[in-house]
């Protein structure tokens, strides 16, 4: 699935990601700041949905920027859920991590 933005095309599948940081692990962690292949860091989230007590079954993707010290802003600034709008939402099914889950990850077509 492509996304339009920034001025280039971002193609999900196949991506793969390092893991920067994360917060509130649960199975998987469910709040991570991530670096692509591009150097282009980014952010997934799942929240904790209270009225069904579970974490959503998808995670959000927001655009952190270039630079690992403003990504880390970014990334603080959405764990106090400043988070603004996310540019798209993918399901955690596709979410492949590696044996640690803790260390990288890659988005695959399911």
């Amino acid at each position: 699935m492509p996304l339009e933005g920034w001025g280039q095309l971002i193609t999900l599948e196949g991506s793969h990601f390092t893991i920067v940081d994360y917060r509130d692990f649960y199975d998987v962690p469910r709040r991570i700041l991530a670096k692509d292949d591009a150097g282009q860091y980014w952010v997934f989230s799942s929240f904790f949905d209270e009225d069904v007590d579970e974490y959503q079954d998808r995670f959000s993707l927001y655009f952190a920027g270039s630079d690992l010290a403003e990504a880390k802003v970014a990334f603080v600034k959405h764990c106090e859920f400043e988070s603004g709008q996310p540019l798209i939402s993918v399901s955690i099914l596709r979410f492949a991590f590696d044996a640690t889950t803790r260390s990288a990850f890659t988005i695959v077509e399911r």
